[in-house]
This record gives structure tokens, C-alpha cells and sequence, in this order.
């Protein structure tokens, strides 16, 4: 099928460029090397395609060339697998992004209920400091159960920033 039109295209200044570092392309046989490559040229999806005239197209050597179809240039030229690290790289970022989020979004939560325990302690401390008696047997089962709480609270906390090491 080929590129349609391709032999009215010209190229950017940045696909010469590219062409000469990927494919070892000189400038001045720069141009027929993408009328060649053009022939087989076929339209494939763009996950990043946000210009409708900006089109993805690959050949059976692997070859991709981004051109605007509107305008007629091609604006840049690189291997499938080059791409395929640029989409894996993007998914290891994106992947790292989300769990910091996540973990920080856990650790967050879990700060707020190791803050209202502690809260919880020491208004149960004062209170036994203003009566200054013996404490009865229902407060010590409440400041235990609180105790454990806190331990419980931290324990998670410290799981949660050990997720995903």
C-alpha cells in the first residue's frame, strides 16, 4: 500500500537528524531513503496521537515514521523496538508514580490514626494525673486496649512503607 503521496513530502531538519543517528542516513540521501521506505509504508494506531494529521506508520522492517499528513513532512523516523523501550520506560515512571501515591496516600491515613491514638493516651493520662488516686480497673483495660491500638497503628505504618521494596 505505501504512504500515500509520499513523493510530495518533505522532511524536517529533525527527522534528517534522527535519520542520520538511528539509521546512519546522510542528509543529502535522506530523502530518497524515505521515498524508498515510504513505498511499504502502512498506517499503523498512535497511543499518543492527538493531532489527527500527525500519523504513526510502520514498515516490515520495523521502521517507524511519524508524518503529518496535512501539511506533508515527515517529522521524525525510529525502530519499533526503540519505541517499545520509550512505552516501557513511560510504564516503569508511571508505575513508580502510583505507588508512591499509594503508599503515601496509606501512610497518611495511618499517621492520622497514630496521631488519635496517641491523642487518646494522653487525654486518658491527664485524666489519671488530675485524680491522683489509684486508677480503676476500667481505665487500665481502656489505656491497655489504647496501647495496643497505637503498636497495631505503628505496625502497619511500617508495613505500608515497606510495600513494594
Amino acid at each position: 500500500m505505501g504512504l500515500a503521496n509520499f513523493q510530495q513530502y518533505s522532511l524536517t531538519k529533525h527527522f534528517k537528524q534522527r535519520a542520520f543517528e538511528r539509521f546512519g542516513i546522510p542528509e543529502e540521501k535522506c530523502l530518497k531513503w524515505f521515498r524508498v521506505q515510504a513505498q511499504t509504508m502502512e498506517l499503523c494506531d498512535n497511543p499518543k496521537n492527538q493531532d489527527p494529521h500527525q500519523q504513526r506508520f510502520q514498515n516490515a522492517e520495523n521502521i517507524i515514521m511519524i508524518c503529518n499528513t496535512e501539511n506533508l513532512t515527515a517529522r521524525t523516523c525510529f525502530l519499533a523496538a526503540s519505541c517499545d523501550n520509550l512505552l516501557y520506560e513511560q510504564f516503569q515512571t508511571d508505575r513508580e508514580m502510583l505507588i508512591a501515591t499509594y503508599r503515601t496516600e496509606l501512610v497518611g491515613k495511618e499517621s492520622d490514626d497514630i496521631l488519635q491514638s496517641l491523642e487518646t493516651l494522653l487525654r486518658m493520662t491527664n485524666e489519671a494525673r488530675l485524680k491522683i488516686s489509684v486508677v480503676s480497673t476500667e481505665w487500665m483495660n481502656d489505656f491497655n486496649t489504647s496501647l495496643q491500638q497505637l503498636q497495631s497503628n505503628v505496625e502497619t505504618m511500617q508495613r505500608h512503607l515497606n510495600l513494594f521494596n
